[in-house]
């Protein structure tokens, strides 16, 4: 069974799934209210597979996007080829503007 597993550089779960390392980003979310962050991550777009942005609140629960279960909570996030951009929304996101944050980003070769 063990030859199926490669864990030196990249995984690979079976022989036709792309062989993938995840990678973490921790830095904090924009200072304002309407504000934005370019937060580099070092890869190019065409090797991303997916993005997860949580943000950290002061009552230390890890908000996700687009959180709409109380005020304030409100922002959104993309990535480009050179970094993960977070937007906070204006008027809607005093309780996730500078806060911890943790990225965590699946890539391919």
């Amino acid at each position: 069974m063990t030859e199926n597993v490669n864990t030196s550089g990249f995984t690979q779960l079976g022989e036709e799934s792309p062989a993938i390392k995840l990678k973490t980003i921790l830095d904090t979310s924009p200072d304002t209210e309407g504000g934005t962050k370019s937060i580099p991550h070092g890869l190019t777009a065409g090797q991303i597979i997916n993005v997860s942005v949580y943000i950290n609140n002061s009552s230390q629960n890890w908000i996700p996007p687009n959180y709409n279960s109380g005020p304030n909570y409100e922002y959104d996030y993309y990535f480009n080829n050179t970094s993960v951009v977070l937007k906070t929304m204006a008027a809607n996101s005093s309780n996730v503007t500078d806060k911890p944050l943790k990225i965590l980003i699946t890539y391919t070769e």
